[in-house]
């Protein structure tokens, strides 16, 4: 696994929000769905499986709120050269992507109004055979990295041509 460079801390924060605002959603459809009157005949059934889905459902949503995030901080990098660009991420499992900047057709950031809050962006980076992120780069960073890789993405197809 590549070392590279580590996302910005605030990622942390953004993470618990965005993922707080899509838990409460399902707390309230989840609260919705347990209150609802169900059939008399396998009522304590149901009610029983309504009530133990909840409460996995619920520690799920606290783990994916508090602890998730810091462990997908830790094990988040990327690294950037003349040739690639490499991605480490995870949460129980590790990946290492390796794109080759020739490969890259188009790089753009991505703001969202949570990522607005801590000043940060997402930089996306689409392939042919798909498209890849970087989230949690603060917005100044963002912006000179993507200068940078445009430059690399250009001086990459002057000096070795579009095919290699």
């Amino acid at each position: 696994m590549i070392q590279g460079k580590k996302l910005d801390k605030s990622i942390i924060s953004s993470w618990r929000v965005g993922r707080s605002i899509f838990t409460l959603c399902v707390i309230i459809a989840l609260c919705i769905a347990a209150f609802f009157p169900v059939d008399t005949v396998m009522g304590n059934r149901v009610k029983i499986g309504v009530i133990v889905v909840f409460s996995l459902i619920l520690l799920y949503s606290i783990l994916n709120v508090t602890v998730f995030p810091i462990i997908q901080y830790k094990r988040w990098s990327y690294f950037i050269d003349d040739e690639k660009i490499v991605i480490n991420e995870g949460l129980l499992f590790i990946s290492t992507i390796v794109i080759p900047i020739i490969r890259v057709q188009t790089i753009e950031l991505e703001r969202g109004p949570i990522d607005k809050k801590f000043s940060l962006a997402t930089l996306n980076i689409s392939l042919a055979s798909g498209s890849h992120s970087i989230p949690g780069i603060l917005e100044d960073e963002a912006n000179e990295l993507v200068e940078n890789l445009r430059l690399k993405l250009k001086h990459r197809t002057e000096v070795k041509g579009i095919l290699e």
